[in-house]
């Protein structure tokens, strides 16, 4: 008998058969995911009705496979503006896809005296980010709502 490490017979004589044990060491791998992002700063002027949020980008470190699931909207402005994706405002804890949140806007209304703020997470299939912040200001601008615009005047002139 292959792997017996004895045989014995008990006292109903039956043979017992003690089989050699292999023990089998199984080794797994776990990754620590981490997920970065950063804040998002944008200026409004005041005589603006909206500013576009820009995408912000991302890493994983740990887990090379990770896939995107969504950015969450984990804090609404605070300060009386409104994100919306287009024309509709979203809502708390909204997941919004890469697509959704390049259309991501920030509304202002009167109640915005000078800054605003909401907070985002990056999902990922092994984790999500810290909150990370979009931090609005809002600014006086020239009444064409373009503080650093050149304006050129075209004069025609006829003669008679």
């Amino acid at each position: 008998m292959k792997n017996v490490s004895s045989v014995t017979q008990d006292s109903y004589d039956v043979n017992v058969v003690q089989v050699a044990t292999t023990t089998v060491a199984i080794t797994t791998t776990t990754c620590t995911c981490t997920v970065v992002s950063h804040a998002v700063a944008k200026s409004i002027c005041r005589n603006d009705n909206f500013v576009f949020i820009e995408t912000p980008a991302f890493r994983t470190t740990g887990c090379p496979d990770s896939s995107f699931t969504s950015y969450r909207i984990t804090q609404l402005p605070n300060g009386g503006g409104t994100l919306k994706v287009d024309g509709t405002a979203v809502t708390l804890n909204q997941d919004l896809t890469k697509e959704q949140m390049a259309k991501l806007v920030y509304e202002l209304n009167d109640s915005v005296t000078s800054a605003d703020n909401a907070k985002f997470t990056v999902r990922t299939s092994c984790g999500t980010s810290s909150a990370y912040n979009i931090d609005i200001t809002v600014v006086t601008c020239e009444s064409d709502g373009c503080s650093d615009c050149v304006t050129t005047t075209v004069t025609t002139t006829t003669t008679p």
